[in-house]
C-alpha cells in the first residue's frame, strides 16, 4: 500500500494555534482592559464633576428664591408705588424712597442695583446712584431700549437676564461696565400693550463666579473650566457671552448641552490632545445648566500608566504562553506520531511523492479499509441475498422437498418464516408491462421490482412476517405468515393491506399493480400449492382489470358447467358486419364478453382464439364478395389478442376491426348508390326533352324500384327525382331565352315541358323575374 509522505504540520499547527490563541486572548484582554479604564476614568471624573456641579445649581437656586423674595418685597411696598406709576412726583420723596431701596441692596449679597421704570414719565430711578433720569438719557441703554422697544419675550416670567450694565456714563474706550443677572417685574398697558412700569434688580455675576472658583480648588484636582449655559448664551469666568461665543466648550458642545433633555450626563468632546470630557447638570428652577469640561489628558494620564503595565504584563504571558505551546504541543502530538507509526507498519504504507498532513494520511488508510470492508460487506449480502432468493424460488417450485429440508433452509438462510404455521401467498403484476419495459432501464426496472418487495413487506411487518421473491418479469412473490395466533382473522384483513400497497404505489411512483392473494396454507410444507393458487389467480386479470385485487373468491365465482358457445349472438354479429352496422357489432359483441366472462380464464381464452378464427373468415367472406382488402392477418392480430392483459384491452382491438370492416361495407354500398345516382342524372340529362320522362319510367329502365330511385337520388342529391329534371328543364330555358328569338311556347316544346302557365310560375321563382324581362335584360 503506497501513500504520500507525510509532512507533521500537525504538529507545526499545533504550536502556531496554541501561540495564536494565547495572542489573541491576550490582545482582547488588553482591549478589554483598555476600554474600561477609560469608561472607569471619565465615570469617576463625571461623579466628582457632577458633584460640583450639582453645588453651583443649589446655589444659583438659593440666590434666585432670594432675588424673588427681594423683588415681591419691592413690588408689594405702597411707597413704591409714586415711582412706578406718578406722572409727577415730590423730588425730596422719591429720593427718600430711593435710599431706602439703596439701602436693601446693600444688605443683599447678591444684588447690584435696583431700577424702577416709570413709563408715564418715561423715567428711570437708579437705586445705585440715587438719580432720575429720562429714559433718553439713562446710562444702560441697552435696558432702555428693551423696555422702550418692548423687547422682552412673550414667555418671559422673571427669570434672569445675563447682561453687561455700564459703570459711568462714559462711552467708547472709557466706558465700565460690569457683568449682571437682571430680573423685571412689568406692567403693561391693556390698550397697546407697552411697558407701563417695571421694576429692574441686577444681580452680581461675581457671586456665582466666585462660588464656582471655590468649588473648583476645593473639589477636584482636575483642571476643570466651568461654565452656565443660559438661554442667551454662556457664563464663564464672570463674563457672558452670546450662543456664537461658545467659550472653552466650543461651539458643537454647547450646542449639544442646550439641546440635552437629560438631568445630567456626559460626553467626549474633540479628539486627540485637545479632547475633552464634557459634564452637565441641568438646574431644577433655573433654564441653565451647569457646565464642567475637563481636559481628557488629564483624566488618562495615571490610566496610561496603568496601560503600560498592562502591556509590559501581557507581553511577559504571551513569552510564556509560547514555551508552554511547545511543550503542551509536543505533549498532544507523542500519542498521534506513535498511532502514525503503528498504522502506517500495520498496512505497509510506503512513501510516494510530496507531502500530506498527518489527518490526511491517517484518513486515507481509514477511507481505504473502510471501503474495502463496505465492498466485502456488499458483497457478501449480495451473494446472500441470491443464494436466498434462488432458495426460495426453488422452494415455491419444487413439490418433492420434505418439510424437514424446508426447515433446514430457513435456518441456513435466516428465513424470516415459522416452517410450521399457517401462510399464504400473494403474487403481484405489474399492469402494463410493455409499457413499463419501454419507459424504463434494465436496472431501474430491477429497482422497481425490489421496491414492490420493500415496500409491501413494510406495510404488512407490524402484522405479518415476511419473504419476498422476484421470480422473472412477470411475477412478483410475497409469502406471508401472520404474527398472531389467529391466522385466519388475520387473513381476513389481507385485502385491505393490498389496496393500500396499491394506492401508495400509485401515488407516489405512478405504478398500478394487480394483487391475487392465494388461499391459507397450514404449513410451509404446503407453499408449493398455496404459490400455485396464486398464479392461477393472477390469470384472472385479464378479466377483472389491473389494479384488481383477486382472492380465491374470484376463482369460486366461475361457472362449473360446460362452455357454451354463443352461436345465436355470433350469427348477429355476422349479419351486423355484413350490414355494416357499426352501432349493432358492438351491441352483439358485448353481449358476448359477457356470456363468456362467466367461465375459467382458460375457457375464455380459448375462445377468444376461436373468435379470431371467425373474424377472420368473416373478414376473407367480404374480400370474395368484391369488398376492399382489409389489413387483417390472422397471425400477428391472434398474437396481438394474447399479448393483451385484460379483456378490456382485447375489446379495443376487436371494436377497431369492427369498425374497419364496417367502414369497409358502408363504403361499398355508398359506391353502388353513387354510381346508381350518376346513371340516373345521365338520363335526365339526356333525355330531359322528352315529355314522357318520369321516374317510373327510369326505375324501369334500371330495373330498380321507383321507391329506391327516389331514396338514392335524395339521399346523393339533396333533392327529388322531379325537383332535379326541373331544374335542368328551366336552366336550358334561360338559355334559349338569352340566346334565341325562339318565342316561348317553342321553348317549352323543346325543353319537354307541357303546361306553359306552369313553366312562367316556376321560373319566376326560380330567376326573380318573367320570362319576358329575362330576355328584355339577357337576350340578344
Amino acid at each position: 500500500m503506497r501513500f504520500l509522505n507525510r509532512s507533521y504540520s500537525m504538529y507545526k499547527k499545533m504550536i502556531l494555534y496554541i501561540s495564536v490563541l494565547i495572542a489573541v486572548v491576550l490582545f482582547v484582554q488588553s482591549l478589554i482592559l483598555n476600554r474600561n479604564f477609560e469608561k472607569i476614568g471619565s465615570r469617576m471624573t463625571f461623579d466628582s464633576n457632577v458633584n460640583m456641579l450639582s453645588q453651583i445649581s443649589y446655589s444659583a437656586n438659593y440666590m434666585n428664591d432670594a432675588v424673588r423674595s427681594f423683588a415681591a418685597t419691592i413690588y408689594s411696598d405702597p411707597n413704591n408705588l409714586p415711582l412706578r406709576y406718578a406722572p409727577s412726583a415730590n423730588p425730596e420723596e422719591i429720593y427718600g424712597q430711593l435710599q431706602i431701596i439703596d439701602t436693601m441692596v446693600n444688605q443683599s449679597p447678591y444684588i447690584y442695583s435696583v431700577y424702577i421704570y416709570n413709563g408715564e414719565q418715561d423715567r428711570f430711578y437708579s437705586s445705585k446712584t440715587g438719580t432720575i433720569v429720562d429714559a433718553d438719557h439713562f446710562p444702560d441703554q441697552d435696558l432702555a431700549q428693551l423696555i422702550e422697544q418692548n423687547l422682552l419675550p412673550a414667555d418671559y416670567q422673571f427669570s434672569p437676564i445675563p447682561r453687561q450694565i455700564p459703570l459711568n456714563s462714559y462711552n467708547g474706550a472709557n466706558r465700565l461696565a460690569t457683568n449682571v443677572l437682571t430680573y423685571l417685574i412689568c406692567d403693561r398697558y391693556s390698550d397697546s400693550g407697552r411697558i407701563q412700569s417695571a421694576i429692574v434688580i441686577n444681580v452680581k455675576v461675581d457671586y456665582l463666579t466666585g462660588l464656582i472658583k471655590e468649588l473648583k480648588n476645593k473639589g477636584s484636582s482636575l483642571s476643570n473650566d466651568v461654565a452656565i449655559v443660559t438661554g442667551g448664551g454662556l457664563i464663564s469666568d464672570g463674563l457672558h457671552a452670546d450662543a456664537e461665543q461658545a467659550g472653552p466648550l466650543g461651539k458643537a458642545s454647547m450646542q449639544r448641552v442646550a439641546g440635552s433633555t437629560e438631568k445630567s450626563g456626559y460626553f467626549k468632546a474633540g479628539s486627540g490632545k485637545d479632547s475633552k470630557l464634557i459634564t452637565y447638570v441641568s438646574s431644577d428652577i433655573l433654564d441653565w445648566k451647569f457646565v464642567s469640561a475637563t481636559p481628557f489628558q488629564e483624566i488618562v494620564k495615571d490610566i496610561n500608566k496603568i496601560r503600560l503595565v498592562t502591556y509590559f504584563a501581557c507581553v511577559v504571558i504571551a513569552a510564556i504562553g509560547l514555551v508552554l505551546a511547545y511543550f503542551l504541543s509536543k505533549h498532544l502530538y507523542s500519542p498521534l506520531r506513535r498511532v502514525i507509526g503503528t498504522v502506517g507498519s500495520a498496512v505497509n504504507a510506503d512513501p510516494a511523492g510530496e507531502q500530506i498532513s498527518e489527518i490526511e494520511f491517517l484518513s486515507r488508510v481509514f477511507m481505504d479499509n473502510i471501503e474495502s470492508a463496505k465492498s466485502l460487506k456488499i458483497a457478501k449480502n449480495e451473494n446472500d441475498y441470491r443464494l436466498k432468493q434462488q432458495e426460495l424460488r426453488h422452494l415455491l417450485t419444487d413439490r418433492s422437498l420434505s418439510p424437514e429440508q424446508i426447515e433446514k433452509t430457513f435456518l441456513r438462510l435466516h428465513v424470516g418464516l415459522l416452517p410450521r404455521s399457517p401462510l399464504f401467498v400473494c403474487h403481484f403484476a405489474i399492469d402494463d408491462l410493455d409499457a413499463f419495459q419501454r419507459r424504463f432501464s434494465l436496472r431501474d426496472q430491477e429497482l422497481f421490482r425490489y421496491m414492490v418487495g420493500n415496500v409491501s413487506g413494510e406495510m404488512i411487518d407490524g402484522q405479518f412476517r415476511h419473504e419476498f421473491v422476484v421470480l422473472g418479469d412477470r411475477q412478483l412473490i410475497l409469502i406471508s405468515q401472520s404474527r398472531s395466533d389467529d391466522a385466519v382473522s388475520a387473513y381476513s384483513q389481507v385485502p385491505g393491506l393490498m389496496r393500500c400497497i396499491q394506492e401508495w404505489f400509485a401515488e407516489k411512483t405512478g405504478l398500478s399493480l394487480t394483487v391475487a392473494i392465494g388461499y391459507l396454507v397450514p404449513d410451509v410444507s404446503e407453499i408449493h400449492s398455496a404459490y400455485n393458487n396464486a398464479v392461477e389467480l393472477s390469470k384472472y386479470r385479464f378479466i377483472y382489470g389491473h389494479r384488481s385485487i383477486l382472492t380465491p373468491e374470484a376463482a369460486d365465482a366461475v361457472s362449473a358447467e360446460a362452455f357454451e358457445r354463443p352461436i345465436s349472438l355470433e350469427r348477429q354479429l355476422d349479419e351486423s358486419l355484413s350490414a355494416g352496422k357499426l352501432d349493432d357489432c358492438i351491441r352483439h359483441y358485448s353481449d358476448i364478453v359477457r356470456h363468456i366472462s362467466r367461465y375459467s380464464y382458460d375457457d375464455v381464452a380459448s375462445y377468444l382464439l376461436y373468435f379470431c378464427y371467425l373474424i377472420y373468415m368473416k373478414v376473407n367472406d367480404l374480400e370474395s364478395k368484391g369488398y376492399d382488402k382489409l389489413p387483417l392477418e390472422i397471425q400477428p392480430f391472434t398474437q396481438e389478442i394474447v399479448a393483451c392483459e385484460t379483456l378490456e384491452q382485447v375489446n379495443v382491438k376487436f371494436m377497431e376491426m369492427f369498425a374497419s370492416i364496417a367502414e369497409v361495407v358502408k363504403q361499398k354500398k355508398f359506391k353502388r348508390k353513387n354510381a346508381l345516382a350518376e346513371k340516373i342524372i345521365h338520363i335526365l340529362e339526356t333525355d330531359y326533352r322528352n315529355k314522357g320522362l318520369c321516374q317510373e319510367g327510369v326505375a324501369s329502365d334500371l330495373n330498380v324500384s321507383k321507391d329506391y330511385v327516389g331514396r338514392i337520388f335524395k339521399e346523393t342529391y339533396a333533392q327529388s327525382f322531379g325537383e332535379y329534371l326541373n331544374e335542368i328543364r328551366l336552366n336550358r330555358a334561360a338559355q334559349l331565352l338569352s340566346t334565341t328569338k325562339k318565342n316561348i311556347a317553342e321553348i317549352a316544346e323543346e325543353i319537354g315541358w307541357e303546361n306553359k302557365n306552369y313553366l312562367y310560375t316556376l321560373f319566376k321563382a326560380k330567376f326573380g323575374m318573367t320570362t319576358s324581362e329575362y330576355r328584355t335584360k339577357y337576350g340578344l
